[in-house]
């Protein structure tokens, strides 16, 4: 890291001389099936939740209808 004028840089050099660490290949399915995992679940909570709005939706029109129809 090198600074000018208040601005961090960081050199493409100084970069490509870094070691980036890998996971083994056990540790990264690991991840990935834990990650997809989660997506399925958040997934599952996603199509709930639309679900649960088309319901809250419907039920404004029968509101309504009721409602403008003298109904209640």
């Amino acid at each position: 890291m090198a600074r000018a004028i208040g601005q961090v840089s960081i050199s493409a050099s100084t970069m490509r001389k870094m070691p980036v660490p890998l996971p083994s290949i056990a540790e990264q399915q690991r991840i990935a099936a834990e990650l997809k995992e989660q997506m399925a679940s958040v997934e599952k909570a996603s199509e709930s939740a639309e679900e649960e709005l088309q319901t809250i939706n419907a039920l404004l029109v029968v509101l309504l209808r009721r409602a403008f129809s003298g109904e209640l």
